[in-house]
């Protein structure tokens, strides 16, 4: 069973016991059954921390046992330890698999979904085996997270493992597309320096380009890495320091190209750029750009462009949302934060445009703490940027 919300904080920690003759028991309280009794020293593992104390006054936090059993014991007698891990090796997801705070699948709750292709970190393994059928490793992902999957939904990575890390040397980037070709919807973007895992080579060959399949942050679609050769992307211990240049231009992307500059980037559909971009900031990103304002008469050199404005690369045409200007005047002025305040408390309703441009702190949310974002660009306190 999941734990319910504010019940419980996950967790993946090594803990040691404070006293002898410390009780685990099957329940949060002294009137549940003992499942085992531990000695002062010993270490066992907690997966869930109490966010609030049970009746009896204590907090009970839920461990796993060298068996892999679950049990709780109360927190007053638990010691956090450094992590305790046996080795650090690279390994790659082979199938689709759950990556869980703790060992076994009973007992234990359901972080995220992996999917084939990621690269992980083995840091311990030989310690839970055979729980609920399975040996369980626990791992390290990328961003540092912490947790435990079944040793047969991934393999180690070697020489001659089928998957491969590659990273990406174009300059203009590549799109990861949901199947092989430029007409294929994009489903991210991975910039010059990002590495990426190889799942196959050669998948097809369409519009000009070779594409393989990839994973990368945990999306699976496909890339071209080039017309004939290793264009865009070349396995990482060929890349050197500065890797293969690639072109640049849009090849590298199939006509969607990430910006050359700080302040605009390209997103899907929307071209979002910050507070202060005008005309030339496109232009400088973008070579080529052709900026239409809100009336659709194209605009030239500092003329500053506005939420909702267009721009035309290589043909295809793109929304600007520039952060902050929710009106779409092109200036950020008091009146954009008026419009987050009146949207916030249901008065109006923003555009999807619009709460693009509101979102002024990146939080994913359109709230007051935006209105006073705006507010302090507006006097100067404050720099927006994408």
């Amino acid at each position: 069973r999941s734990p319910l919300p504010g019940d419980n904080k996950l967790v993946t920690q090594n803990v040691e016991i404070k006293e002898n003759g410390v009780n685990v028991r099957s329940g949060k309280g002294t009137n549940y059954d003992v499942v085992a009794t531990l000695d002062k020293g010993d270490r066992v593992l907690r997966i869930e921390m109490a966010d609030k104390k049970s009746s009896d006054g204590r907090y009970w936090d839920k461990i796993c046992l060298s068996n892999g059993d679950k049990g709780y014991i109360s927190r007053e007698y638990l010691k956090q330890l450094n992590d305790i891990t046996n080795c650090n090796e690279k390994y790659v997801v082979s199938d689709y698999t759950n990556f869980r705070n703790g060992p076994g699948i009973y007992g234990t709750v359901i972080l995220k979904l992996l999917t084939p292709g990621q690269e992980l970190t083995v840091i311990e393994k030989g310690v839970y085996n055979n729980v609920n059928g399975e040996d369980w490793y626990r791992v390290k992902l990328s961003d540092g997270q912490q947790g435990y999957v079944g040793s047969g939904y991934i393999e180690k990575l070697t020489d001659t493992s089928k998957y491969e890390q590659v990273k990406v040397v174009n300059n203009a980037g590549v799109n990861v597309r949901e199947s092989p070709g430029t007409s294929s919807k994009v489903l991210t973007t991975a910039y010059k320096g990002d590495t990426m895992t190889r799942m196959e080579k050669n998948v097809s060959s369409k519009d000009g380009y070779i594409w393989d399949k990839v994973s990368y942050n945990g999306i699976i679609g496909y890339v071209a890495r080039g017309d004939s050769n290793e264009d865009y992307i070349v396995p990482v211990d060929e890349a050197g320091e500065s890797g293969n240049e690639g072109d640049n231009n849009n090849e590298g992307t199939d006509g969607n190209i990430p910006s050359k500059n700080s302040q605009v980037k390209m997103d899907g559909t929307e071209v979002i750029c910050d507070a202060v971009s005008n005309v030339n900031t496109i232009k400088s990103a973008f070579s080529g750009a052709v900026v239409k304002d809100s009336k659709g008469k194209e605009i030239t050199g500092k003329t500053n462009v506005g939420t909702g404005y267009t721009v035309t690369i290589n043909k295809k045409t793109y929304t600007i949302v520039k952060k902050g200007d929710v009106t779409g005047d092109a200036n950020i002025t008091p009146a954009d934060s008026t419009v987050v305040l009146r949207n916030y408390v249901g008065l109006d309703k923003n555009t999807d445009i619009q709460n693009k441009a509101a979102d002024t702190n990146k939080d994913g949310k359109v709230t007051p703490a935006d209105s006073t974002v705006i507010l302090r660009s507006y006097v100067g306190l404050d720099k927006i940027e994408i």
